[in-house]
């Protein structure tokens, strides 16, 4: 069998692209080798999705599962391997090779990791990948900004505005970002540098203390690893990807390869959000279906 559309991530992205279509008519699948809703599974709390005030990661992942099953959008459990293109997409996978005329690459990013014995125990008690979706949780507190993407400098002045005071590490001599972000970092009085280190223990639940690798230890309630993203691209061919990793995409969310398409964290934005994931399925689908007539 041919589908019309394959969707590559059971993420938001992913969900909400399948939905449309299948709304519109299309024979429409997801291939997904981990669990629907993707990362969203692993936050402890979403502040920050329309519709809800309040509402634990996992269950908001339910939510997006239960809308994909009531549209009766076909998933497939399984990971890519590869993705090719003749008359149609051809999708290898350990369960066999799978067919389309068009797909939608949603196959998200994942962190990079400190790599600390209690990194993972601690996520949602004190330390998160991102400041703009939690800092607002350490309103008034000291919160940490371990420095090494080039999008830090942004969500350490989200945090220098909500906080008492924000410490900024990196292992470089200089921070990595733009000049202009560097300088309104710099208007803040609250934010404290420091260079040429690296964050060795996290002492607390919750977090109460970082050491670093001098030995120097720094009460802090919080602490932000942006160390930067790994795409989940591992299976398209490098000349669709940029430097990092992420898909070269067009505003219409076109790669260089008509009929394929990429959304959501897995193209290169300086904010990764539910809600700008959503956006972004919303409006490929237009693109799709033009495609397909």
């Amino acid at each position: 069998m041919i589908y019309d559309v394959l969707i590559i991530g059971a993420g938001p992205a992913g969900i909400t692209s399948a939905i449309e279509l299948k709304k519109l008519g299309y024979n429409v699948a997801i291939l997904e080798g981990y669990m629907p809703g993707g990362k969203v599974n692993i936050a402890p709390r979403v502040d920050n999705y329309p519709g809800y005030t309040k509402i634990s990661g996992p269950d908001l992942a339910f939510e997006f599962f239960k809308k994909m099953n009531e549209a009766h959008v076909e998933m497939i459990s399984t990971k890519v391997n590869k993705l090719t293109k003749g008359d149609n997409f051809k999708l290898e996978t350990p369960r066999g090779i799978y067919e389309a005329k068009a797909v939608i690459l949603a196959s998200g990013t994942d962190e990079k990791k400190l790599g600390l014995p209690n990194e993972k125990e601690l996520l949602g008690h004190g330390l998160s990948y991102c400041a703009i979706c939690d800092g607002h949780f350490f309103k008034g507190e000291t919160a940490t900004v371990i420095a090494e993407d080039r999008y830090a400098i942004n969500e350490a002045i989200y945090l220098a505005s909500l906080c008492k005071e924000v410490i900024v590490v990196t292992s470089r001599d200089t921070l990595k970002g733009t000049t202009r972000s560097s300088d309104e970092l710099k208007t803040f009085s609250n934010v404290k540098y420091v260079y040429n280190h690296k964050v060795k223990e996290l002492r607390g639940n919750p977090l109460s203390s970082i050491i670093l690798d001098d030995g120097n230890e720094l009460e802090s309630r919080a602490i932000f690893p942006l160390l930067g993203y790994i795409p989940n691209t591992q299976y398209l061919d490098k000349s669709l990807l940029d430097a990092d990793g992420f898909v070269k995409v067009n505003r219409d969310y076109e790669t260089n390869v008509p009929g394929l398409y990429a959304i959501g964290d897995i193209i290169s934005r300086e904010l990764k959000q539910i809600y700008l994931a959503v956006i972004d399925a919303n409006k490929v689908v237009e693109r799709v279906k033009d495609y397909l007539k």
